[in-house]
């Protein structure tokens, strides 16, 4: 697709987010039962975030980006 002034814009993805939601849902509740698995699943994500995030600024960094 393409917008004035040639800039391209990619399509949309397909609508799965709610369906993605939902497995993960099924799955969190079905293997962190327990006060400390459920603890250590929000360990592991909150690493996984931080990692995300670590590497957005390196991106925007890299590549001058300021906000």
């Amino acid at each position: 697709m393409d917008r004035p002034g040639g800039t391209e814009v990619l399509p949309e993805p397909p609508q799965s987010g709610a369906r993605d939601v939902e497995f993960a849902l099924a799955l969190t509740l079905d293997r962190f039962r327990t006060r400390a698995a459920q603890e250590r699943a929000l360990e592991v994500l909150q690493f996984k975030l931080d990692v995300l995030w670590q590497m957005n600024d390196a991106m925007a960094l890299a590549y001058g980006v300021t906000q």
